[in-house]
């Protein structure tokens, strides 16, 4: 099943026709050279470079396909876990672990994203790591490594592999730590230096939402400093572009498909008074094949075509969750922006708007921001800022943005949805409307092209490439705990819950 599941996802997204905001396949690097070759030749089209020699453009050429090149044959080489020298731990999860790294062959310092393969299969989160590789693939591949273009504002991916237990993602070193840290270092922050970050903020969403996902997990310690002091969003493990191979509950629907249509009874536990079909040998090995997909049945296609419109699972971290995700009614790239207007908030204020004790009272607070939503006298701040923190934290089809959103329609949480277009990841969220909020007044005279050459209000001050300072020092080299208290090999999937077969069928997945 693995095998056959992976070329109809590798072929599916590759044979996927383009536009003009997303790449055809997260993997296509040589359909972006070429765009990013005829971008070029549109700059020295522009008014500003008129006067540019042709000894200067074929200069530029010449630099572009150097570096073009390099990085092919980087991504062409094979590596794996041996070719990087292990530091420590800079940051855990709940199924893995940080570590700072060095490249042995190019002495690059880069931060290793260190994932167990168990922990994932059991709690069923296939989609979900699914959705984060692909999504950093997409953003590293639409980069421009010309001289003088833009940065991505999303953390880069340099490599992907795996081993027998674990996924590895390897991501640029971002040694400025987090702005959490600096939240709590600072307790607030002065409106001018809020503006500089959020308006970085809402060019790193931007740029996730173009590549067709809703972040979801939007809070302060998901933006990381560069060393200059410049932000980066990352951690996507909860993004999602509501395309059918990102869906978590896919995968568990799957299993549970191809268990009934085999005949093969794996209630977990079995009903009392009933007796329990064995898993044979052959059954898994009929699961594993190729016997799922059927000629012009196949389960995939038939996700595709009746694929959402709008994201529905209540995920997110709660005093940063919009109340439209609580509700479970339906949302779009607008419950982003409602977090980063929690984060404005909390960078003026010191704290999130609708904060308490309680997980259920907090939740209770968004539901009710009309009464719950407070501006203290302290400190004083422009009108202008107060108009942008209101227009964000309010009722998505108020929000600011929503008007440049296309509505799409309201579906049913486990209904089949309409019939949408294969017009690429995200298809049916419509524009993200990142557009009006960047025409917001608080943000007026501020130079959105060029945010990444100015000065930031916050130097990391790092003394070396690999200066760990901002990080903790006392950070576990294992796995979060689970917070609700399950076991370690706890696990939500029936099949490798099974007393007798478990054991193998999660080798098997795991391979």
């Amino acid at each position: 099943m693995s095998i056959a599941l992976f070329f109809e996802q590798y072929y599916h997204a590759l044979l996927k026709p383009a536009t003009a905001s997303k790449p055809a396949h997260p993997g296509n690097y040589l359909l972006n050279r070429a765009r990013r070759l005829a971008n070029l030749e549109t700059e020295f089209a522009q008014p500003e470079n008129r006067f540019m020699s042709e000894a200067e453009k074929e200069e530029r050429r010449d630099g572009m396909v150097r570096e073009e090149n390099r990085i092919l044959r980087e991504r062409r080489r094979r590596v794996g876990a041996q070719a990087f020298e292990m530091g420590r731990v800079i940051g855990h999860g709940a199924f893995g672990v940080v570590r700072i790294a060095r490249e042995r062959k190019t002495g690059r310092l880069v931060a290793m994203k260190q994932l167990r393969k168990s922990d994932m299969l059991r709690k069923s989160q296939e989609g979900h790591v699914k959705a984060e590789k692909d999504l950093l693939a997409a953003a590293s591949s639409r980069s421009a490594p010309a001289q003088g273009d833009k940065p991505s504002w999303i953390v880069q991916l340099h490599y992907a592999f795996q081993d027998k237990d674990h996924l590895f993602l390897v991501l640029e070193f971002m040694g400025g730590g987090d702005l959490l840290n600096l939240l709590v270092e600072r307790d607030t922050f002065p409106e001018d230096m809020t503006r500089f970050y959020i308006a970085e903020m809402i060019l790193a969403l931007e740029e996730t939402h173009t590549l067709g996902y809703i972040h979801r997990d939007i809070k302060p310690d998901n933006f990381l400093f560069t060393p200059e002091g410049h932000i980066r969003v990352s951690d996507f493990g909860l993004a999602t572009d509501l395309h059918w191979a990102h869906d978590t509950n896919y995968y568990e629907h799957q299993r549970q498909a191809l268990l009934k249509k085999h005949g093969i009874d794996l209630e977990y536990p079995a009903p009392a008074g009933t007796a329990k079909k064995r898993m044979k040998r052959q059954d898994v090995e009929r699961i594993m094949g190729k016997e799922w997909m059927e000629e012009g049945k196949g389960v995939l296609t038939w996700r595709d075509k009746n694929r959402k419109k709008l994201a529905y699972s209540v995920c997110g971290t709660n005093s940063y969750m919009a109340p439209e995700v609580i509700r479970g009614q339906g949302y779009g790239f607008g419950c982003d922006w409602w977090s980063l207007g929690v984060i404005m908030y909390e960078s003026l204020y010191g704290y999130p708007p609708f904060v308490s004790s309680s997980r259920h009272v907090t939740r209770q607070k968004i539901l009710n921001w009309r009464t719950a939503l407070k501006f203290p006298t302290t400190p004083r701040l422009s009108p202008d800022c107060i108009d942008l923190l209101t227009r964000l934290l309010c009722e998505p089809e108020d929000r600011i943005g929503a008007s440049a959103q296309n509505a799409p329609s309201v579906l049913t949480v486990r209904g089949a949805s309409s019939l949408t277009s294969r017009s690429g990841f995200g298809a049916g969220l419509g524009s993200d409307g990142a557009g009006e909020i960047k025409g917001h007044k608080w943000f007026a005279g501020l130079d959105w092209d060029n945010m990444h050459k100015m000065d930031p209000p916050y130097n990391p001050g790092l003394s070396t490439d690999d200066d760990t300072r901002h990080f903790d020092t006392d950070i576990p080299d294992e796995p979060l705990a689970a917070a609700n208290g399950a076991a370690a090999d706890a696990t939500r999937d029936p099949l490798l819950g099974h007393r007798k077969l478990g054991k193998d069928l999660l080798e098997i997945r795991k391979e």
